[in-house]
């Protein structure tokens, strides 16, 4: 048996299973470290968010936008693109149909971001947005 301090417990609703709370968790840690250790995310940066309709994706997204970042979120599909929109990106773009490089050089002036959030280095899009 294991004692833990009730600050350090959080209450889970019926409807969330310990699994997706221990994912939620991790997700939201890693956007902590993003966006206050990795990069300090302010008001008036313009970000690229990768996976912006996935849990991490969701969660940055939503968070730089509440500090006063424009973020520009990159998707899928349609509706990825409806769901990142309405939580935090301002611009959205489906890189299955769009150049993103060209979209978010489009959106930015021409000027390089100070920060670039993607899920992995094996994603396709890595190396494109490291330039």
């Amino acid at each position: 048996m294991r004692l833990i301090e009730a600050d350090r417990l959080v209450r889970l609703p019926d409807a969330i299973s310990f699994d997706q709370a221990a994912a939620m968790m991790l997700q939201g840690m890693t956007a902590q470290v993003l966006i206050r250790q990795v990069y300090p995310v302010k008001a008036g940066d313009l970000i690229l968010v990768h996976a912006a309709a996935g849990g991490t994706g969701l969660i940055l997204s939503q968070w730089a936008a509440a500090l006063g970042a424009t973020v520009i979120g990159t998707v899928s599909t349609e509706a990825k693109a409806e769901l990142a929109h309405a939580n935090g990106c301002k611009h959205t773009i489906l890189y299955s149909k769009q150049d993103f490089v060209a979209e978010v050089s489009r959106i930015s002036g021409g000027e390089k971001l100070p920060v670039v959030s993607i899920p992995s280095a094996r994603t396709p899009s890595y190396a494109r947005s490291i330039v």
